[in-house]
């Protein structure tokens, strides 16, 4: 994205600061808090993070609607004019999640003065898959970024921050745990989805994912074939979609399978019992 004046701080900025830039690299001094410091997110699981490290310090406005596509979303006026005296954007991070999308541009517009910050900075991605938030590992690796954006935002508030930090990774770690012990009985086994947002957790997990999906596209009907093969042979039935995603040719495959759609929400505010519904839900299903 091309530099605009919105505020978001330099890069020499940054680094001595611990903090990796987001889309826009315009530099400007951090804004000074008032009352809460309001924090734009761009999904509600990245909400229910900057809660946990922030409590009464921040005031979180999410950007994506729960029931949103990415691909089709475009900002509301309402959610505009809310983003003003925002002092952060906490950004999912890959373009082909926000900050390269043309409605970024918007939503910096709103909110002059205001940080952009790429989260993802530091992770390694799978096939350029942005959902890190869905693996709690991952989660915890984004922590010192957030955590120095916060700080960068409201300096009075380091203490809190840092302790809360600490808190929340000793809350990853315990969550980590429980879906490794719903998840290990079916390590190497098999799930099938149409939206590959499950990548990471499937990763962490030693599950073996099919999607069909790919890069944004879905197959044509000879690829879609062999996956129905390809699935048939290992034996799984079912079709996990997600809420915000309309696609009939989860329900083809399905019915060809003889199975049923399974809905998990990649979006949910509740992030950590969301995850733990997931996991079950991929538990009494893999094949």
């Amino acid at each position: 994205m091309k530099s605009m004046s919105h505020g978001v701080l330099s890069l020499g900025g940054l680094l001595a600061l611990g903090l990796l830039l987001g889309c826009s690299p315009t530099p400007a001094p951090a804004p000074a808090a008032a009352g809460p410091l309001k924090v734009a997110v761009t999904v509600a699981p990245q909400g229910y993070v900057v809660a946990r490290l922030g409590g009464r310090r921040v005031a979180v406005q999410v950007l994506l609607p729960a029931s949103a596509n990415h691909e089709e979303y475009e900002p509301t006026l309402g959610l505009l004019t809310g983003l003003s005296g925002a002092a952060l954007w906490l950004q999912v991070g890959p373009e082909v999640f926000d900050c390269g999308k043309a409605w970024a541009a918007k939503i910096l517009g709103a909110a002059p003065g205001m940080v952009a910050v790429d989260t993802s900075r530091g992770l390694t991605p799978i096939a350029r898959n942005p959902h890190f938030w869905l693996s709690p590992r991952l989660v915890r690796q984004t922590l010192p970024t957030l955590t120095a954006a916060l700080i960068a935002a409201d300096p009075a508030g380091r203490d809190d921050y840092t302790r809360g930090q600490a808190r929340f990774e000793a809350e990853l770690d315990a969550l980590q745990a429980e879906l490794t012990g719903l998840l290990a009985p079916v390590r190497g086994k098999t799930l099938l989805f149409f939206h590959p947002a499950w990548t990471y957790l499937g990763a962490d997990h030693g599950l073996n994912l099919l999607a069909i999906e790919q890069h944004g596209h879905e197959p044509g009907p000879g690829q879609l074939q062999e996956l129905i093969e390809t699935a048939r042979g290992l034996g799984v039935q079912d079709v996990f979609v997600e809420p915000q995603i309309n696609s009939r040719s989860a329900a083809t495959v399905a019915a060809a399978l003889g199975g049923q759609l399974r809905t998990v929400d990649p979006l949910a505010a509740d992030w950590p019992g969301g995850l733990r519904q997931a996991a079950r839900l991929f538990a009494a299903h893999a094949r």
